[in-house]
C-alpha cells in the first residue's frame, strides 16, 4: 500500500499543480483587463467624484499579490518529494485516514491547496488539508491509533501513508 500511496500523491500534486497554474492564467487575464479598465475610467480630472480609476488600481494590486502566492504554491509543489516521506507518524506530505463514528474520511497534508478534494480508485475522496488548517495542527505528529479531538467530535486515525 505504500507504493501505491507514493503513486496516488505524486498525481494528486500533478493535479494541483495543473489546476494551480490555470488559476495563474486566469489570474493574469484578469489583472489586464482590470488594468485596461483603469486606463480607460475616468480621472479626477473628467469626473471630480469618480474614483474608479484608483479602486481599479487597488484591485491589480490584489490580484497580483494572489499571483504571487499562486505562483510560490507551485514552486513548493514542484519541490514537494513524495517518495521520501515517513509512513509512522502524520507529517507534512502524509495521507491520513481518520474515522468519524462508522465513517472513514482521507487528508493528504499539502503546503497548499487547502480545501481541494481528488477522487482516487484507491481511497475514494481525499481532501487536502493545509498546514495552518485546525486539523491539521492536532493531526500533525500522531501515529495509527492516535485519536484527536476537534470540538465535541473525536477522530480516530486509522492509517497513515
Amino acid at each position: 500500500m505504500n507504493k501505491e500511496a507514493v503513486i496516488i500523491k505524486g498525481l494528486i500534486v500533478e493535479k494541483l499543480v495543473k489546476i494551480l497554474t490555470e488559476t495563474a492564467l486566469l489570474t493574469k487575464k484578469k489583472i489586464e483587463q482590470t488594468r485596461r479598465a483603469a486606463i480607460e475610467a475616468p480621472g479626477r480630472m473628467q469626473s471630480r467624484y469618480d474614483s474608479s480609476k484608483q479602486e481599479y488600481s487597488y484591485q491589480v494590486d490584489g490580484l497580483q499579490k494572489s499571483l504571487l502566492k499562486i505562483q510560490q504554491g507551485i514552486e513548493m509543489l514542484h519541490e514537494f518529494k513524495v517518495n521520501k516521506l515517513s509512513f509512522d507518524k502524520v507529517t507534512m506530505g502524509s495521507i491520513v485516514q481518520v474515522r468519524k463514528n462508522s465513517e472513514k474520511i482521507f487528508y493528504f497534508i499539502l503546503p497548499v491547496g487547502g480545501g481541494n478534494v481528488f477522487e482516487t480508485e484507491q481511497f475514494g475522496k481525499i481532501t487536502i488539508i493545509a498546514p495552518e488548517a485546525p486539523i491539521t495542527k492536532l493531526l500533525l505528529d500522531k501515529r495509527k491509533d492516535d485519536s484527536v479531538l476537534i470540538g465535541s467530535r473525536k477522530l480516530y486515525i486509522v492509517s497513515v501513508f
